[in-house]
């Protein structure tokens, strides 16, 4: 009668009692109260409707002291042959099934529940031994994580440039500790350290040791003395490369993770951050002067000696950059052109026909009193060939010139008169008058007089202040009249 009432009346009398997965010297979490009552619930009589008192079991039946001490009596339960025991330890398995279950289901679960569970384990099966497992992988999973961010940290407190070796032996510790946390054998016990936040922690460190692993393959950033140009190109830094540190650089990163910034990282990282900027400077003063289309622009003229200081830059002694061949190449084809220019047109006074000899007609026209069209003077003479065959040469060599110097800017205005002028002479054409045969007149037609005239006034009135100038250091003034 007695088993019988307890195989019936168990499970509501362990409730009352209070008595089932409590210890005085063990304070249930959250987590596993609320398990406990899940399994509580799971284990209720589908004919009790409510939990049965104490005083109600007493009460039921001559054997309700027996009962009772069936149930909360150790002494009895172990005369008994511990059925209580059993049932406590098939409530227990339960418990731990449900809490693997709640974390295999991305539940929180934290280290702290699965050992206040094993504390309340009343004997060992293959559950509890899993549980046990899973605790001593958590815990030693948490102490290696522990200790290797501890070495990290110290570390990163020194200068790390001086220490490579050990850095190196951080990364490896880094990497070898992630990668346990990522393993399908540590999955259990890493879900259990995740409130830890032990785990963003090694991400974090590791991203900073790789970065600076990294970094440190480039000694030429540390290099407190600027080198020279002639260092070796081994030694230094792409500006590409240099683009991907800075843009890796994992102290962005961590501000935006609220951590605090470790002290070697941010010191590297203004390292990076400064030889980044002026290269960034660098380049885009270089590109502002290489102009890859060839098209001559006014506001664009610079000096030989401008783009021969940028080649030269200090910069250039940790960072290549792949403009710097083009702007050694635009500065040695800069002054062949200076050169070529001085010799062939502005230093030998021309010897041959001096057209300006020439008496010019006081009116605004390009006729003679004679009836002679002016212009045929020149471009009928020596001088026309001499300067036609000097401008060719040089507008070829000109041609190759990515930045507009100043020479190269009065080779092209000057290439841009002389065209003009051929235009012109070109567009004026012999026309038998109303007279007869032989009374010709020079003709030119409306549409290419107004043509020509537009295009006159487009090459004469853009001739920039730096070609004034060039034409007058050799002798050759230039005025610019109101534009009517």
């Amino acid at each position: 009668e007695s088993v019988r009432l307890t195989k019936l009346l168990l499970t509501s009398i362990i409730v009352e009692g209070h008595d089932f997965m409590l210890s005085k010297d063990v304070t249930l979490t959250p987590l596993l109260s609320q398990l406990r009552s899940k399994t509580i619930t799971s284990f209720s009589n589908g004919n009790c409707a409510r939990l049965i008192s104490r005083k109600e079991v007493v009460e039921s039946s001559t054997h309700g002291e027996l009962l009772l001490s069936r149930v909360i009596g150790a002494e009895a339960d172990l005369q008994s042959g511990l059925p209580l025991q059993f049932v406590r330890d098939i409530f227990w398995r339960i418990m731990a099934c449900s809490l693997i279950q709640h974390s295999n289901n991305g539940g929180r679960v934290d280290l702290n529940d699965v050992k206040t569970l094993s504390t309340l384990c009343v004997r060992d099966s293959k559950v509890s031994s899993s549980v046990n497992k899973l605790i001593g992988d958590a815990e030693q999973l948490q102490r290696n994580a522990t200790n290797v961010v501890a070495t990290c940290l110290k570390l990163l407190r020194m200068n790390c440039f001086l220490h490579q070796n050990e850095l190196r032996k951080c990364l490896v510790d880094l990497q070898s500790i992630q990668s346990d946390f990522k393993s399908q054998e540590f999955e259990s016990a890493a879900r259990l350290l995740r409130s830890t936040g032990v785990e963003t922690m090694i991400a974090a460190k590791l991203t900073s040791v790789t970065w600076l692993v990294d970094t440190f393959s480039h000694p030429i950033i540390f290099d407190s003395v600027n080198g020279s140009e002639q260092s070796h190109s081994i030694d230094r830094i792409s500006v590409d490369d240099l683009r991907l540190l800075y843009e890796r650089n994992p102290v962005s990163v961590t501000s935006r993770g609220g951590n605090d910034l470790d002290k070697e990282v941010l010191r590297v990282y203004n390292l990076v951050k400064d030889l980044h900027h002026r290269a960034q400077e660098w380049q885009k003063t270089a590109r502002s002067l290489i102009n890859l289309n060839k098209v001559s622009t006014v506001s664009e003229i610079t000096k030989v000696e401008t783009i021969e200081a940028l080649t030269q830059s200090l910069i250039l002694s940790k960072v290549t950059c792949p403009e710097l061949s083009i702007l050694k190449n635009a500065a040695s084809v800069a002054l062949e052109v200076k050169d070529r220019l001085v010799n062939e047109l502005f230093r030998d006074e021309y010897h041959g026909i001096d057209v300006n000899k020439g008496r010019l007609p006081d009116r605004s026209s390009l006729l003679a009193a004679s009836g002679d069209f002016l212009l045929y003077r020149f471009t009928g003479g020596e001088m026309y060939s001499a300067i036609e065959k000097a401008l060719n040469s040089l507008k070829e060599i000109s041609s190759q010139l990515l930045v507009t110097t100043e020479d190269k800017a009065t080779v092209d205005w000057m290439v841009k008169v002389f065209d003009w002028v051929t235009l012109l002479r070109d567009a004026v054409t012999d026309q038998t008058a109303v007279e007869g045969p032989n009374n010709m007149r020079l003709v030119l037609k409306v549409d290419h007089a107004i043509s020509i005239l537009e295009h006159g006034h487009a090459v004469f009135y853009s001739i920039p202040d730096e070609v004034q100038q060039q034409l007058f250091l050799n002798k050759i003034t230039t005025k610019i009249l109101p534009r009517k």
